[in-house]
């Protein structure tokens, strides 16, 4: 089954490349353009180190106006404590400045919510408590398309979290691979 996904995201990607190579087709920053995006995260912050996968959705509003929505999955251990947690994040993107047509500088700000698991391994007592949390966040984005359709999005997030059990404010950067359709 993996091959088989392997094999049609393989062939996606080459048609939508093939398509883009057209000129009257540009995928940059155009109304209407959507992409889909996969990535990897390190958070840190004053208690906290976590690894974060991203699977997320870009909807072009404008030039310089998009929306981004991404579910987060972090999981790591902190001071003998096991951390699982899903995010959802809302984010408004806004391109501050570009360099031709392959390089977007973006500020972005928005919303998060998610439940976090925490599991403590402290002595023998063994303690498991989840909760739901909510947030804001701020942060900059680069994207850099190596074609009219593939980018890689370097990021660095700032969250500030309600009733988290793992960290209230925290610090996020990692690296996005979207595909513009």
């Amino acid at each position: 089954m993996k091959r088989i996904l392997v094999l049609l995201t393989l062939i996606a990607i080459s048609n939508a490349y093939s398509f883009a190579q057209d000129s009257k087709y540009i995928l940059r920053h155009v109304d209407g353009i959507q992409s889909i995006k996969i990535g990897e995260a390190f958070s840190f912050g004053q208690n906290k180190k976590t690894y974060t996968t991203i699977l997320g959705y870009n909807y072009y509003l404008s030039k310089k106006l998009f929306i981004d929505a991404s579910i987060n999955f972090e999981t790591g251990i902190i001071q003998n404590t096991d951390v699982r947690a899903f995010y959802l994040r809302l984010n408004a993107n806004y391109t501050l400045f570009q360099v031709g047509n392959t390089l977007f500088f973006n500020a972005a700000g928005g919303f998060s919510g998610g439940i976090e698991k925490v599991n403590s391994k402290i002595s023998n007592n063994d303690s498991k408590k989840t909760s739901f949390c909510a947030g804001a966040n701020v942060g900059l984005t680069t994207e850099i398309f190596l074609s009219n359709t593939i980018c890689i999005e370097p990021f660095v997030y700032q969250y500030f979290q309600l009733n988290s059990e793992i960290g209230h404010q925290f610090y996020n950067y990692g690296l996005n691979l979207k595909i513009n359709f």
